[in-house]
């Protein structure tokens, strides 16, 4: 059975490529037979505007990923938050228009997985609603997603985020670490609204962690694109007192190693969704920074976890929530971790039987 999975895969995200392993470890498990093939960067369709003037004078943009679809027996769309037009215009569209490729033109089955949407406009919300309404399976990963989509169709999936399927979030205890160990983490991302004065406020922050905690500051990068995570922290770190008390991780896509040092942090400020929930998966401490809406949608469905909004954050509010015990926070990590084992079983059931009848 080759399935074909479309997503935001090959870019050099940590929570996307997380995503695309915790398929194929579902597919392995609940077929014998499954062979996943990935459809990311330079093998999707040229919707985009750029990318569509390409094609013109070069056909084999649409080619390569029309012999991919039509070859496949199974086509995923999905995971992660694709369905908005929240970073980039058209986004929603873009990724619908894939769907309803593989369902109207090569009369494939489709299924939409992990998915959750944010703001859209008219064009995207309209191909988003077509594909939602034709798809074999629906499957989400927030509540604000599952009542959008149980508008539109009945048997939506509130399902978990696909990462949740990695089998390398083994967490491992350190235990003894000398008081000159502990550190915090920081898990951000450039973003709109994160201004220079917010990373002002940032570099007071850490400065505060290591001047009345005595903590290591690691700045842990979740994209290695040039620009990204790890430029915009050493922003942070350049306007820091504490210089010397800060790193910029090196980017690693080791998933098992990241998990470990998750565990073994008193404190993760999470702004990249997927740091969170690695650290969730990791029973780590965590404190989530809300940036967009797929983030907020995500954090609201978990009760004990209290997210920062970082639309106004400022220093006294990141002080006040240091002074949570770390062993609080993992308590609720460990809390929501099984909240999302029982979504995966419910996705399972209901994905075991659509593999049934897909073929």
């Amino acid at each position: 059975m080759k399935i074909l999975v479309c997503g935001n895969y090959g870019v050099g995200n940590l929570g996307d490529e997380a995503l695309l392993s915790g398929l194929h470890e579902l597919f392995t498990e609940l077929t014998t037979d499954a062979e996943l093939v990935a459809m990311g960067k330079g093998r999707l369709f040229p919707f985009g505007i750029r990318s569509f003037l390409r094609s013109l004078i070069n056909w084999k943009l649409w080619a390569r990923p029309y012999r991919l679809m039509r070859e496949a027996d199974i086509v995923v769309i999905g995971g992660g938050g694709l369905f908005t037009d929240e970073e980039r215009a058209l986004a929603g569209l873009f990724w619908a228009l894939h769907g309803l490729v593989a369902h109207y033109l090569l009369k494939r089955p489709v299924l939409v997985l992990g998915v959750s949407s944010g703001t859209m406009g008219a064009v995207s919300s309209w191909a988003t609603q077509r594909l939602v309404r034709v798809a074999r399976l629906v499957s989400v990963r927030d509540r604000r997603t599952l009542k959008k989509f149980s508008g539109w169709r009945e048997g939506v999936v509130a399902g978990p985020d696909l990462s949740y399927f990695c089998s390398e979030f083994a967490y491992a205890q350190i235990e003894n670490r000398p008081e000159s160990e502990k550190y915090v983490i920081f898990a951000l991302r450039p973003f709109k609204l994160f201004t220079e004065n917010m990373i002002k406020i940032c570099a007071q922050f850490a400065d505060f962690l290591v001047q009345n905690y005595r903590y290591r500051i690691v700045f842990l990068p979740f994209d290695k694109k040039t620009g990204s995570d790890g430029h915009f922290m050493n922003k942070i770190i350049e306007q820091m007192v504490n210089k010397k008390a800060a790193i910029v991780h090196p980017f690693s896509s080791d998933r098992r190693m990241i998990s470990q040092k998750l565990f073994g942090a008193e404190l993760i400020y999470a702004m990249r969704l997927h740091a969170g929930i690695f650290s969730i998966l990791s029973n780590a401490a965590l404190i989530p920074l809300n940036y967009m809406t797929k983030s907020k949608a995500f954090w609201e469905q978990f009760g004990d976890i209290k997210a920062l909004e970082c639309k106004g954050l400022n220093l006294a509010e990141l002080i006040e929530s240091s002074k949570t015990p770390s062993s609080e926070l993992k308590a609720h990590s460990v809390g929501a971790r099984e909240k999302l084992g029982k979504a995966a079983a419910h996705l399972k059931t209901h994905l075991r039987e659509v593999l049934k009848t897909s073929i």
